[in-house]
């Protein structure tokens, strides 16, 4: 074979590899781009020609028992940017300048959202409407706006514990808007259009839509008006008496229903203090379920009620207080120096008495004692659906000595959450039953329809019909019109305490939390109302009867006018109209005295020198011959008692 010859066929075996090398090349990489690369590029393709906008839901309402909206989802402007027009209009760089501004945003972060490889981005949810203004006028090319949800808390600061709040996506993070997300928050829609290169729909675009799925409308038990009266009430007591916080419960005593629940101070839920995270949950927790009290003399109803159900005592039986009593080699005060004396036991109970419970206590016996502990549920939780519930603490029945149960007697050394207290309570004013406390009547969907009803759960009886009488009676004679709780045209029950507190298992000086529980009518109750201040410092004596029983009577007395509850009035009383409290501050008490009796107000002085506070405060609106609490200048120092 010739050099030519054997040279032309070199050249025709190098150009059949090189066509065979090219050949396999563009396999390979038709095989990458096709099952490997595929899937991301066909995203990359459809992101580029398909833009999909999901549809959020519209958040159920949070309604009160009424109907009243307390929580409900509102329209908001979510300002978008798309990346694909701003850079043919080559003014990513103005973007960034101008809306980093208005929004208050960092630069680099609306920078690389104008600049990204997204045919669509969020760029700031839920702005003001002079924002949504000010960049609207600027009129720059690939800047877009969409219509957004947000949260709108009707009344602000208002239940603000129950209620709870939402992030800004709409997910529930405490309370009712975290407890019932689930019904309330709905399901998301969404939309698929055909765009072109730049983002912008198509002419004859085919859009694709799947509806949301409705959020449900969760109705409370909660009463607005009786809420209203309840917070009104706390701010002014907090102010008052230059408290810590003050919380409160109003509950239907027949079923368990929670007509109204508070602790002040709270905050606006328009405006979540969401930087202070000690503080958010400070002002978050709900109080009356969570956090456990020793609350004193209140807990006295309790033995009473178990030793009047186990005959160890009755109405004829007389006590003598000296002032203290001597329990296994300790002197134990009682909260009146030099005494009560001789007495009765509805008298005993009126005064508070702490011998005359020592001795009840030591009859009745702790395994007694203990045993109604459980039957009124201070051995478990109340099974109310909220989160954090606590549950009572107190000496295990093994470690109780003689001392410690005369001290428990009277409402030492045993510690119960309100929301466990007031459910016990309504049991010893109602005949005897122990209802499951609740604050969600019912759940609606979009149509209107019941999803889930709730309604009065019987857990257990207490005591029997004839006790109950008896304790009602007796707490009835408690209530007379010298008190800070009486209500003129009605009959109202009731008893006070003052507590004193502990911290590092020792008591803190100066520190006290006052409290009233409180039913009425006393002869047919309809409402149960307990009051607890905490940490009150604007007077010289700390005692429920002074600080706690005029806000339970505020709340109560307007309750049961808004209830239209008949008055039973008894001789000299008469129906009479509500009047304006003046302002009282700053003046001397005979001049006080003298405003009081010119809008036809009682008064009662605390402390000497010119009056530094008030309750109700200025401004309020009373009935006639409501007392007004003058706490007067002089008050830097503390006394209590076990009252």
């Amino acid at each position: 074979m010739s050099v030519n010859a054997m040279e032309t066929k070199r050249r025709t075996m190098a150009i059949f590899i090189f066509i065979i090398a090219v050949f396999l090349i563009i396999t390979i990489r038709i095989f990458v781009v096709q099952f490997i690369q595929g899937p991301e590029l066909q995203k990359k393709a459809l992101d580029q020609w398909v833009r999909d906008l999901e549809v959020a839901p519209t958040r159920g309402s949070i309604t009160d028992r009424n109907g009243n909206e307390l929580a409900k989802t509102v329209t908001a402007d979510t300002v978008l940017l798309r990346p694909q027009q701003i850079k043919k209009a080559n003014n990513a760089d103005e973007v960034a300048d101008r809306l980093s501004q208005i929004l208050e945003m960092d630069r680099q972060e609306v920078y690389e959202k104008a600049t990204a490889n997204k045919s669509e981005v969020w760029l700031k949810r839920q702005i003001s409407k002079e924002q949504y203004d000010a960049i609207n006028n600027l009129s720059l090319q690939g800047v877009a706006f969409t219509v957004d949800a947000k949260r709108y808390y009707v009344f602000g600061d208002f239940l603000t514990q129950t209620l709870g709040f939402t992030s800004i996506d709409g997910e529930g993070l405490s309370g009712v808007e975290s407890i019932y997300n689930k019904y309330l928050a709905g399901e998301k829609g969404k939309i698929t259009t055909e765009t072109d290169k730049d983002g912008r729909k198509l002419p004859f675009a085919q859009e694709e839509v799947v509806p949301p799925v409705e959020g449900y409308d969760v109705a409370l038990t909660i009463d607005y008006a009786i809420q209203s009266f309840l917070e009104n009430a706390l701010v002014d007591a907090v102010t008052a008496n230059k408290a810590s916080s003050a919380s409160g419960i109003v509950m239907n005593p027949r079923t368990g229903e929670i007509l109204a629940m508070s602790t002040k101070p709270s905050y606006d839920l328009n405006n979540v203090p969401r930087d202070n995270s000690e503080v958010l949950s400070k002002l978050s927790r709900n109080k009356i379920i969570t956090d456990t009290y020793e609350l004193g003399s209140i807990m006295k109803s309790i033995t009473l009620s178990a030793a009047l159900e186990e005959n160890t005592v009755n109405e004829s039986n007389t006590f003598t207080c000296t002032g203290s009593k001597v329990v296994a080699g300790e002197s134990i005060k009682c909260h009146k120096k030099g005494g009560h004396g001789t007495q009765t036991l509805p008298e005993a109970l009126a005064h508070s008495c702490n011998p005359a419970f020592m001795e009840i206590g030591l009859n009745l016996g702790k395994e007694k004692l203990y045993s109604y502990y459980e039957k009124f549920g201070f051995t478990s939780k109340t099974g109310i659906n909220f989160p954090g519930e606590s549950t009572a603490i107190f000496l295990q029945l093994n470690q109780v000595r003689e001392a410690d149960l005369a001290r428990i007697a009277f409402g030492q050394s045993v510690a119960v959450t309100p929301i466990q207290f007031v459910t016990a309570f309504n049991s010893i004013v109602n005949g005897g039953n122990l209802y499951k406390p609740y604050y969600v009547k019912e759940i609606l969907n979009e149509n209107g329809e019941k999803v889930e009803e709730n309604s009065s759960e019987l857990i257990r009886t207490t005591v029997s019909e004839s006790t109950s009488r008896r304790m009602m009676a007796m707490m009835k004679n408690a209530i007379q019109p010298n008190n800070n709780a009486y209500i003129p045209g009605y009959r109202v029950g009731g008893k006070t305490a003052t507590a004193q507190k502990y911290e590092d298992g020792r008591i803190a000086e100066g520190k006290y939390i006052t409290s009233f529980v409180g039913v009425a009518p006393a002869d047919d109750p309809q409402i149960v109302c307990l009051i607890m201040v905490d940490e009150p410092q604007a007077v010289s004596q700390v005692y429920g009867s002074t600080i706690a029983a005029p806000v339970a009577k505020i709340v109560m007395e307007d309750t049961l006018k808004y209830l239209n509850v008949p008055t039973m009035f008894t001789e000299g009383e008469e129906n009479v109209q509500k009047v304006e409290v003046p302002d009282l501050t700053g003046m001397s008490d005979s001049e006080a005295k003298s405003e009081l009796g010119k809008a036809g107000l009682k008064y009662q002085v605390i402390g000497t020198g010119r009056i530094e506070n008030q309750f109700p405060a200025k401004g309020a609106k009373v009935f006639q011959n409501s007392t007004i609490m003058l706490y007067c200048e002089n008050s830097s120092t503390y006394s209590a008692g076990e009252e």
